[in-house]
């Protein structure tokens, strides 16, 4: 099969992890990548001076592999021309530098898109191309703090907590990946490119907008948990006798009466204290005791034995070099090598979306800096390989009528998407296709629909708060797949899809009847997205996940959290994120490759294979060494130094990474005399004795205002009041019928030609039943109300937008 992105040239012009995964992730999807390689980009860098170390090139083989190379001369007249036609016949620039560092290389969108009106620039940094907070100093950690997740993240008795690994450069280049397929969609539909803004801080924001609604309709402050989870109990990490952890969970009753007997204890669920779960989380201390008393008693490897045996959602919390060694990454292939001249071999995590017939190379490799220079200034400067190139700039456009308007609707729109998702990592990621304008149509079961409507329910919070969070913009439908009438009815939804996306465990689309044969054979034009814990092959394939499970066994919990305590979750459900969005953009290339090449293509995303890729140098650094990287808690991994001071106010001073000038910089403005060989210690001594003689916020200020990467943690109401979020509109209202006014997050993908649509309030339960029978497949509202009064479609209320 051609890859989706075959034939679609991108400059890449980054530094960060942001922009360089995204270049990655288009190259894995066949996309021609050249990274340019210049001092002046470098000196672009929002990262400044703190680049990370990388001394033995393992986040180069991470980061660039599948790429090509060019050096430029930037500081000549010559170098910089060379950049500016190399631009002009791209179809994609993406960059990750400081907001008005590609200006100062020549390229503005005018002058870009003057010579080059079909050219799509995707823009990454921290706070976005625009508001008050546009050139302040950000980077992950920052973002991490301002956003709210390390308010999140640890201990209730202990401070906040970095999460382990670079969450938010790593969102970003997935949201990166969306901006750049769904621009090049738009483009397709329009005949011109247009600029796409990535915002870090708004993709932070999307990930934990469910906390907002919460506290501006109850007041209700969200904060650190540790390892448990509000909705149900059990569910923690638990110590063995060994000393090693594991990751216990039982989100239903059935499922804790199996606990109980798997322990040998079934009359612990018979107890009324603990038989339904609204009484659990009332004795939630009580049932972690028993539970730690049973698992302190065995060796890891035997409570994982009993536990899965009674097919209970279990996961060691993995070591990296667990990660390493895992069976069911090894079956899938998820390891590569690649191939870094000059510097060796490295294994690291491969491509997370897998496409049907597309087989993945054995072995990749790492551009030497420059190598490909002669080549690709030989290939891409010849004007006569225009005939050729299908997706390259395009002279008919240029005398077009003006192009300045964006047109409404999204990029996705008229295209029809059959949601059959659930819970999180399915309807996050239908969610995004609808903020692209997709007609994405939710069909839920009868009776309480999809279970995101009652957690709200368990959390004793109003309806509607954390669904409307995942599921906006979309239609409800509701079937009885019970029913052979319903499976019909299903079947004649699919004929008119473009595209499917499901996340049962594998297997049940096959018993309902709608394996992907069956579902080509129902259409053949249809792309088919499945979503799982551990993909559709493998020896874990049938194993139950949540999304605990997958930052157990991802190691995403071993690196974060206090070396001196337990592996820690993050605070809010990466893993389920994670499988969402790489869903998202699977779903984007299906539809990408049917318009293009006429393929259908079958995606495979496993919520497993999707964490591992965010462990960015850690699995080569274990292949390649031995070391099997821990947890460093509120220190930098990479100097050392606390990175988390106590205020005057009781709240915490986060302070990133610092370069040798940016140190000097900050005891200047702290008023504390400096050295340039302070050490650690008294760095974190001094430093220390400042904060805690000032308020967080005053701190902050001063620390700004020198230009260093600081923040206040910021808390939900903090977030909630965010001035950058506001000043781009990034969180809006909705009504709903039953709740009122209900603050949702905008898209975090900003698209300057073909903008995502407004967002609308989430639908009540088979709201759409009769409208989509009729838009889709043309039926009568007497065919409607036949099939209502056979009790296998549901109509549901209405309400006002």
């Amino acid at each position: 099969m051609n890859a989706p992105l075959r034939g679609v040239r991108i400059l890449e012009l980054a530094t960060g992890i942001a922009g360089r995964h995204a270049a990655q992730m288009l190259a894995d999807s066949g996309a021609e990548v050249v990274k340019v390689q210049a001092p002046e980009v470098e000196a672009g860098s929002r990262l400044g001076g703190r680049l990370t170390v990388d001394p033995e090139g393992a986040i180069g083989a991470m980061l660039d592999r599948g790429k090509r190379s060019v050096a430029l001369d930037l500081s000549s007249e010559r170098g910089r021309a060379e950049l500016a036609e190399l631009a002009a016949r791209a179809d994609v620039v993406l960059e990750d530098l400081r907001p008005g560092a590609l200006e100062t290389l020549g390229l503005s969108w005018q002058s870009l898109h003057a010579a080059n009106p079909r050219l799509v620039l995707t823009r990454i940094s921290s706070f976005g191309q625009s508001g008050p907070w546009r050139d302040r100093p950000g980077g992950d950690s920052v973002v991490q703090a301002l956003s709210g997740l390390m308010e999140l993240t640890g201990d209730p008795h202990g401070p906040p907590m970095p999460c382990g690994t670079q969450i938010f450069e790593y969102f970003s280049a997935l949201h990166g990946v969306i901006g750049v397929t769904a621009a090049l969609e738009g483009r397709d539909a329009t005949g011109f490119g247009q600029q796409v803004d990535i915002s870090m801080l708004e993709v932070a924001a999307s990930l934990l907008m469910h906390f907002i609604p919460e506290y501006r309709l109850t007041g209700h402050v969200r904060t650190r948990r540790g390892n448990r989870n509000p909705v149900s109990v059990p569910c923690n990490a638990y110590p063995c006798r060994d000393g090693k952890f594991i990751y216990i969970v039982a989100w239903s009753d059935p499922e804790f009466v199996k606990l109980c007997k798997a322990m040998g204890m079934p009359d612990v669920a018979a107890d009324e204290r603990f038989s339904r779960i609204e009484a659990r989380k009332a004795h939630e201390a009580i049932v972690d005791g028993i539970i730690t008393e049973w698992t302190s008693g065995l060796n890891l490897e035997e409570v994982e034995r009993r536990l899965l045996d009674a097919r209970l959602a279990i996961a060691r919390i993995a070591s990296i070099a667990d990660v390493c060694a895992n069976e069911q990454l090894r079956h899938r292939g998820h390891i590569v090598d690649v191939e870094y001249p000059g510097r060796g071999r490295f294994s690291v995590a491969g491509p997370a979306i897998r496409y049907s017939d597309m087989a993945l190379p054995r072995a990749y490799r790492v551009p030497v800096p420059g190598a490909d220079t002669d080549a690709v200034l030989g290939a891409w400067l010849d004007r006569s390989t225009d005939a050729a190139k299908p997706d390259g700039p395009d002279d008919r456009f240029r005398d077009s009528a003006d192009d300045g308007a964006a047109l409404a609707g999204g990029p996705l729109k008229g295209v029809r998407i059959l949601d059959l998702t659930r819970y999180v990592a399915g309807p996050h990621g239908t969610q995004i296709l609808a903020d692209l304008g997709g007609d994405v149509v939710k069909v839920e079961p009868p009776g309480i629909g999809d279970g995101t409507r009652v957690v709200d329910r368990l959390l004793g919070e109003p309806d509607a708060m954390f669904a409307s969070t995942l599921n906006r913009s979309k239609r409800s439908i509701v079937l009885d797949l019970r029913k052979a009438e319903g499976l019909e009815v299903l079947s004649a939804l699919a004929a008119e899809a473009n595209v499917l996306v499901e996340n049962f465990r594998p297997g049940v689309l096959e018993d309902m009847g709608f394996g992907p044969e069956r579902l080509q054979e129902i259409n053949p034009q249809l792309s088919l997205v499945r979503i799982s814990g551990f993909g559709q092959a493998g020896p874990w394939r049938d194993r139950g996940s949540y999304d605990p499970i997958a930052q157990a066994l991802s190691g995403f919990m071993e690196l974060t959290g206090d070396p001196e305590g337990p592996p820690t979750l993050t605070g809010t459900i990466i893993g389920d994120y994670l499988a969402a969005v790489h869903g998202a953009i699977g779903a984007l290339m299906t539809l990408r490759s049917r318009r293009r090449n006429g393929e259908r293509l079958c995606v495979d995303i496993s919520m497993l294979d999707a964490a591992t890729t965010f462990l960015m140098d850690a699995i080569p650094e274990y292949l390649g060494s031995g070391v099997s990287r821990s947890r460093c808690g509120i220190r930098n991994r990479v100097d050392g130094r606390l990175n988390m001071f106590p205020c005057r106010d009781g709240r915490f001073l986060h302070i990133g990474v610092l370069s040798e000038l940016e140190t000097a910089r900050l005891f200047e403005a702290a008023g504390i005399g400096y050295s340039a060989d302070t050490g650690t210690a008294m760095f974190d001594r001094l430093v220390g004795e400042w904060a805690a003689a000032i308020d967080a916020g005053q701190a902050e200020r001063i620390l700004v205002n020198a230009g260093l990467p600081v923040a206040r943690v910021a808390n939900i109401p903090d977030v909630s009041a965010n001035e950058q979020l506001a000043a781009r509109g990034q969180i809006t209202q909705v009504a709903h019928p039953l709740q009122g006014l209900i603050p949702v997050g905008g898209p975090p993908v900003r698209l300057s030609k073909t903008p995502c649509r407004d967002s609308h309030r989430m639908s009540l339960l088979g709201e759409h039943s009769e409208a989509v029978l009729a838009d889709w497949l043309g039926w009568s509202e007497a065919q409607c109300a036949a099939l209502i009064d056979q009790g296998v479609c549901f109509r549901g209320k209405s309400g006002p937008d």
